[in-house]
């Protein structure tokens, strides 16, 4: 993975998912998944930086395994501790001091064995004879199964928390977790053979391809499903916009024979700062409104003229269906109702104002061809 793809890749999911998150989970929470993303993904990508020279005149593939071993133990640190944030812990809880106490001793224990077997000019990275020796096969096979067992402690954490989720964030959080079940089933794979040397076994290598199955498999379903819910969530606000913006434009005739015919049903601070949706809702309100007054209820037209415009529109409406009094029922159940009743309009009763405004903008065409 290039330098600059790990790059662009943490700052969006930085900026993506703070953005997302800054409301729904705590910033003990926020912090841990920051960890656990930024983490992940240098670690996809630090071979790139030790063939750029990153580690200066230090042995790159030794650089590469010892940074590696621990970026993957910090990243699941975080990870956990995500979790335990979700479930209400704070960063002093008993559960969460262990989680990092256990993950620090198992960075301690992993350095300790690699850094002493190096001094003693055994090898400790570069394939297979890195776990040929007592103190290599115990690094590997401690790393392994904490990497994998942390991991499948997650998973299971995760499959239980989706089952009352949304039906976004529960694919989303199920396939992140088939993502955490193979990296971490790759992570206890890799510490099958060194755990083999340790009963005495032969020296056998762990299949290649399984090595490769992290970067390609294991960190895009990850990401991928962190990021899916709110990916689509942003897919269906697109959506309704691209609804109401086109429902604005088929109302607009109505509103502005209802504005010039009863302007004072035109409500103040109805400017483009406000979402669509609230001045799409608002502008059927007041054409409602207006409907209202010329049905006749004591007052006056400002322009009498635009007036019976709306007349002759709603008595051809009324002409072209046989429920055209539900028009009036519509106005009715809008007078009665409060302006702050959250629940939102029938998408009948859209259809009728949508028709009664094409009506309006089929005769307003017909009147401009025939000057």
């Amino acid at each position: 993975m290039p330098v600059e793809m790990i790059v662009l890749l943490v700052l969006y999911f930085l900026l993506w998912q703070g953005y997302q998150l800054r409301r729904r989970v705590s910033r003990f929470a926020r912090v841990a998944l920051f960890v656990h993303i930024a983490l992940s993904l240098l670690n996809s990508g630090q071979a790139r930086l030790a063939d750029a020279g990153f580690y200066g005149d230090l042995d790159p593939r030794v650089m590469t395994f010892l940074v590696g071993m621990v970026l993957l133990v910090a990243a699941t640190i975080g990870l956990y501790l995500f979790r335990l944030a979700v479930d209400g812990y704070t960063p002093t809880s008993r559960r969460s001091v262990l989680t990092v106490l256990t993950g620090a001793a198992v960075v301690v224990a992993m350095l300790w064995l690699t850094l002493s077997a190096q001094a003693d000019g055994l090898p400790i990275a570069g394939g297979a004879e890195a776990y040929g020796h007592v103190r290599g096969a115990i690094a590997f096979t401690l790393i392994g199964f904490y990497l994998g067992g942390a991991r499948a402690l997650v998973v299971v954490w995760m499959f239980r928390r989706s089952r009352e989720a949304s039906r976004d964030l529960r694919l989303g959080i199920r396939v992140a977790a088939i993502g955490l079940v193979a990296s971490g089933g790759i992570s206890v794979v890799r510490a099958i053979p060194p755990f083999v040397v340790l009963l005495g076994g032969p020296l056998i290598s762990t299949p290649s391809f399984l090595l490769a199955m992290a970067p390609i498999i294991a960190t895009p379903l990850q990401l991928g499903g962190m990021s899916y819910p709110l990916v689509a969530g942003r897919v269906r606000a697109v959506a309704a916009w691209r609804r109401n913006r086109r429902a604005f434009a088929r109302i607009e005739p109505l509103w502005t024979l209802a504005q010039d015919a009863f302007p004072q049903v035109v409500l103040p601070n109805g400017d483009r700062r406000r979402p669509l949706s609230y001045r799409l809702r608002r502008r059927r309100a007041e054409c409602l409104d207006a409907l209202h007054l010329l049905r006749g209820d004591g007052t006056a037209a400002r322009n009498e003229d635009a007036a019976d415009e709306l007349r002759t529109a709603v008595a051809g409406f009324e002409r072209s269906r046989p429920d055209g009094e539900r028009l009036w029922t519509l106005v009715d159940e809008h007078r009665a109702t409060s302006d702050t009743d959250p629940t939102p309009d029938e998408p009948r009763d859209h259809e009728l104002l949508d028709q009664l405004s094409r009506i309006v903008r089929e005769r307003r065409a017909t009147a401009t061809s025939a000057v």
